[in-house]
């Protein structure tokens, strides 16, 4: 099916005191989405369970002090699926998985930072690693609309190889997690006024 845009991580940024920027390094994970049907048709698939699929290079995402999602592109395949019943091969359906990494880097959007009341100071010239639990699941984030009818899950976690950097080099700011305060690790940190 060859490779298709797919979620890495977001970047939050409604103050420009702070800059913000993502580093996934290599031999790392991403959960992906699986896709089923049973004629493979336009449509007619759904997501049934999820896979990992292992990076096998280094992702440095542009350092913004804005809103911002990071892409790379996945390879995904294709393939019929057969079930042994009774010692009689039988057709099951079609399934689509991500199965590669295929080497291109951070392709941006710039979406609206989502609402987070959980926050803390982050004083000018310190900075703060979200780098433990899981990233927030963006259930539409590998873009396979226009070849299966629709988008499916993707999610990476937080580990000190893999990790959102914030750093206030201007003024004070408030660092804001949408589930958790961000010295509990969050999902999500979005960089904000500290007025």
């Amino acid at each position: 099916m060859g490779k298709r845009k797919t979620f890495i991580s977001g970047q939050y940024a409604t103050n420009g005191g702070a800059r913000v920027t993502a580093i996934f390094e290599n031999n790392q994970s991403s959960t992906v989405g699986v896709g089923y049907s049973v004629n493979g048709k336009l449509g007619s698939f759904s997501q049934k369970g999820e896979s990992s699929v292992e990076r096998d290079l280094t992702l440095e995402f542009k350092m913004s002090r804005g809103n911002q999602h990071n892409y790379t592109d996945f390879t995904y395949s294709r393939c019929k699926r057969y079930c042994t019943i009774g010692g009689y091969k039988q057709f099951y359906g079609y399934r689509v998985k991500a199965t590669g990494l295929a080497g291109d880097i951070a392709r941006y959007s710039t979406p609206k930072a989502p609402a987070a009341s959980k926050c803390g100071r982050l004083p000018k010239g310190t900075g703060f690693s979200l780098n433990k639990n899981r990233a927030w699941k963006n259930y539409y984030g590998a873009d396979l609309d226009g070849v299966i009818g629709m988008n499916l899950s993707v999610e990476s976690g937080y580990s000190s190889t893999q990790r959102i950097y914030y750093k206030a080099d201007r003024w004070t700011v408030k660092l804001c997690g949408t589930n958790a305060y961000p010295q509990q690790f969050p999902q999500r940190i979005i960089v904000r006024s500290a007025k």
